[in-house]
């Protein structure tokens, strides 16, 4: 067993997260930004001011890699896509309501899960769950049928179904919701 912390080049020794992507790199989230490890040392990628191609925010809460062999990076302050080939990040953005103007998430972003090929999920606090389809950088969010906020809504954790059709979303204070992939609907299934 090899231990690794601040001396090998780790940027924090609080990890939050961990992703091992298609080409074998090791990715570590931490509280103080973004770690690749290659099995020799780290690479750290941190917000860089005044950059918008940037990691958006330091501290990371969750990694996924798409079919596309980008990395997805949230965290307390939004999130961001990494591409590997371009070797540059690019900021999502949602639209909250169909028809309303692209916003760049700025909220926690939980988790996030790639469902299927062309379909990646973030859980957010307060902008509920955020859908991103065939690669695009601005998702839409899903309103909970039949709530009265139904876009305002703190989405904690994702679990696909094993059937693959849908997923399983738990929602703060309301209970256990099943997205639809298909219809792009959600409802509650069991409330608390």
């Amino acid at each position: 067993v090899k231990f690794l912390d601040i001396s090998d080049g780790l940027s924090n020794n609080s990890i939050t997260t961990i992703y091992q992507d298609k080409d074998g790199y090791m990715w570590f989230g931490t509280y103080d930004g973004l770690n690749r490890y290659d099995g020799y040392t780290f690479k750290v990628f941190r917000n860089e001011i005044n950059n918008e191609k940037s990691l958006s925010n330091n501290t990371v809460y969750s990694l996924e890699g798409d079919s596309r062999n980008r990395i997805w990076v949230g965290g307390n302050k939004g999130a961001s896509v990494y591409d590997k080939s371009k070797a540059l990040f690019h900021s999502v953005q949602y639209k909250e309501k169909t028809n309303s103007t692209d916003v760049v998430l700025k909220n926690v972003v939980h988790q996030i899960k790639a469902v299927t090929k062309d379909l990646v999920l973030l859980a957010t606090q307060n902008s509920g769950l955020i859908v991103f389809e065939n690669g695009d950088f601005t998702g839409k969010t899903v309103p909970i049928a039949k709530l009265k906020k139904a876009f305002n809504y703190d989405a904690l954790a994702i679990q696909k179904d094993k059937k693959g059709s849908f997923c399983w979303v738990y929602v703060r204070d309301l209970g256990i919701c099943k997205y639809d992939y298909r219809s792009n609907k959600m409802s509650l299934v069991t409330p608390l």
